[in-house]
């Protein structure tokens, strides 16, 4: 054939796929309405962009549609930018990446451990989580929240969760002190460095690094969350804080990041950004420079999620297959990283492992009596406050995950200690060495819901004290490190606890001592007391701190 003529061919046959793979695309993507929330959607393959596009809409008040230009608080995609500076900066040697955190910001409290600029990149840091302080201390996550703010929150803190490099524990903290570890050794802001050395040179010519709240961004994406009884809100995001969030971008902006991020591949630089970390014992986590490694159906994937007030965000590569996609919301109930996988799919399917089959309710065998009757009761997911609640509905055991649909638990094995729920990609392991269903009807204590990334500690709600009892921990609670104070007092022969600036909160009662919030993000509270029986205080628990002590005030 004619050179020309095959080159002709070649460019028909492109076009057909990718007519072919939008098609399929907007397809998929039918369900969102211009009048609703929506996404913004770019795919790369082979070094270029192949596919973006906008469905849904940006202002509701308006009917701004989205497109691919549109621009999105991405939130936790930031982190793997505020890695790349970091890294630059560590190439010319104005930092190391095992350097004391101290020796850059001479402010943070030393906690008796040396914390690296690896472990903040890593979260092996052991610092506590900055959102959740902040929400301990009475803060609303819709407040103007700065980085002063939450630096200042830092130099308050009085403990580790963990030492430095034994575990690996999600803390937005890291990222923000890495902030301003760029910025004390560069000399400049975060927003002007990576704009100066990744957004510039990329081409991201609609990113920024959003550390003022009052800044007018053209063409954003205003951010939802669905109201009760129909329709939408706004759902109001007011940081001016950077390195673990605030990153304002496009789809098609990180379509560019994901093709540089290619072309770094086989570099030291690329290298680092996919290194993993090893913890102390030697287990080697899935985080690496702001970014996750795993698989997904068999391939090798990088990528990030992110999650702040109704915006939610995705964005990875298949590095093996040079493929690419970006998924980016302004509706806080929308999945970004399942649709990114369903448009994967449409493209790399045939190179993947078939999803395993789940079980299937309808055909598992039926629960034991004595199994559904030790299951079944009501639950708290520790540290956060989520209920749960176990059933059993004739033959089968029927689970109910905070406000989520009633769902089945099906049996995995011939011993009933493990179970799946199919609907959450969930598998559900009765607690080793706890009460529970075997060899009798015991009530089981608890059990651990594994879900991909995250395991979840789920305990028994007991019976509630007698009032005599509960008086015992009315009272004044004060925390020296948050500078905020807590009332528990006995409401309706319950427990509450009070926050001038929060919604009171119920505790529910699951062992000798402790106490557990009857909504989300409440924690877990361990009372303790001195030599005659009397409580002194209490230790404060939930997803992201650990044992932030509170003293009993006279």
């Amino acid at each position: 054939m004619d050179a020309t003529f095959e080159g002709r061919a070649v460019s028909a046959d492109r076009s057909r796929a990718a007519g072919d793979r939008s098609a399929k695309i907007d397809e998929a993507l039918s369900t969102f309405a211009p009048e609703q929330p929506g996404i913004a959607v770019a795919v790369i393959r082979d070094g270029e962009i192949v596919h973006m596009g906008g469905y849904g809409c940006a202002n509701l008040e308006y009917g701004i549609p989205i497109t691919p230009r549109t621009v999105f608080h991405v939130a936790s995609v930031s982190k793997q930018f505020t890695s790349a500076c970091i890294l630059m900066l560590a190439a010319e040697g104005r930092l190391g990446l095992d350097d004391d955190v101290r020796r850059h910001l001479p402010e943070v409290p030393g906690l008796g451990a040396v914390v690296t600029v690896r472990h903040l990149m890593h979260h092996t840091s052991g610092l506590r989580d900055q959102w959740e302080l902040l929400r301990w201390a009475g803060w609303r996550l819709d407040d103007v929240i700065t980085q002063e703010h939450i630096l200042k929150l830092v130099h308050r803190q009085r403990a580790l969760n963990f030492a430095p490099g034994s575990e690996y524990l999600y803390s937005n903290t890291g990222y923000t002190l890495l902030a301003e570890i760029v910025a004390r050794t560069s000399g400049q802001p975060l927003r002007e460095f990576a704009a100066e050395r990744i957004f510039g040179p990329v081409g991201m010519t609609r990113t920024h690094v959003h550390d003022d709240h009052e800044l007018i961004v053209k063409d954003r994406a205003y951010s939802y969350s669905p109201r009760k009884g129909g329709g939408f809100q706004h759902s109001v995001l007011s940081f001016a804080n950077c390195g673990a969030t605030s990153l304002f971008t496009t789809a098609e902006d990180l379509a560019r990041w994901l093709l540089h991020l290619e072309t770094l591949d086989g570099t030291e630089l690329g290298a680092q950004m996919q290194d993993r970390f090893r913890l102390n014992g030697g287990e080697l986590t899935s985080y690496a420079a702001g970014l996750r490694v795993d698989e997904y159906r068999g391939l090798g994937r990088v990528g990030h999620s992110g999650s702040d007030a109704g915006y939610r965000s995705f964005c990875a590569r298949f590095p093996a297959q040079r493929y690419g996609v970006v998924v980016l919301a302004n509706l806080g109930t929308i999945v970004p990283e399942s649709l990114a996988m369903c448009i994967a799919e449409i493209d790399l399917g045939d190179s993947m492992t078939p999803s395993p089959a789940e079980p299937s309710a309808e055909a598992a065998p039926p629960v034991p009596e004595s199994v559904a009757g030790a299951l079944a009761g009501r639950y708290v997911v520790s540290g956060l406050g989520t209920m749960v609640e176990v059933r059993a509905d004739g033959g089968r055991l029927m689970v109910k995950v905070g406000e989520g649909k009633e769902t089945a638990m099906v049996p995995v094995g011939a011993v009933p200690d493990r179970f799946a729920i199919p609907s959450m990609k969930a598998t559900v392991v009765l607690k080793a060495g706890e009460p529970g269903p075997a060899p009798g009807p015991a009530p089981a204590a608890g059990f651990t819901i594994k879900l991909p990334g995250q395991d979840l500690d789920v305990r028994r709600i007991l019976p509630q004290l007698p009032p005599d009892r509960l008086a015992e921990y009315a009272g004044c609670y004060y925390s020296p490190e948050l500078d905020t104070e807590y009332t528990i007092v006995v409401r309706d022969g319950m427990p509450v606890v009070t926050h001038r600036r929060h919604e009171d909160c119920g505790l529910v009662s699951t062992g000798a001592d402790q106490f557990e919030g009857d909504r989300q993000r409440a924690g877990r509270m361990e009372f303790a007391r001195d030599a005659d029986g009397r409580i002194t205080g209490f230790l404060h628990t939930g997803s992201r701190c650990r044992n932030l002590r509170f003293e009993r005030r006279a």
